[in-house]
């Protein structure tokens, strides 16, 4: 550990800037010139149901951020990175997704990675998450 700035060389005083190595106006500098995560103007949470046929539950938290729907592919490619994986794992996949109004819809990734949203029922919304995530299991033939 240093106890001069890394940026500005001036001595740190506090032993929060000395763990970091650079003292407060300088580490607000350096966090501002920081490119943002795409994936940080959604805010979602996202869990994985399931051993057998696993199922993707996608919940946009609707905090003023981008909406999932409209961030959908970067928030797919987050979650993959996340978990070591690519957005081509979830071809096939069984994945749901609760918008801000609180209603589900099915999401299907093609062979060539396109991200494509579809309704989980005709007869109109679907608010229940065990029936959203039965809807998509008996789509793709695994209910």
């Amino acid at each position: 550990m240093t106890t001069t700035c890394g940026k500005c060389r001036k001595p740190l005083k506090s032993p929060k800037s000395v763990e970091r190595g650079y003292g407060p106006i300088c580490w607000r500098a350096i966090l501002r010139e920081q490119p943002k995560d795409p994936a940080d103007e959604s805010d979602f949470t996202y869990r994985i149901e399931g051993n057998e046929t696993p199922v993707l539950i996608i919940t946009d938290l609707d905090r003023g951020g981008k909406s999932v729907t409209n961030n959908i592919e970067v928030i797919l490619k987050s979650i993959a990175d996340a978990d070591g994986l690519d957005i081509y794992s979830f071809i096939g996949m069984p994945i749901i997704y609760r918008d801000s109004e609180g209603n589900y819809d099915g999401i299907k990734v093609n062979d060539r990675g396109l991200v494509v949203f579809h309704p989980l029922s005709f007869a109109g919304y679907v608010t229940d998450e065990q029936e959203a995530i039965e809807a998509v299991r008996r789509e793709r033939g695994a209910a």
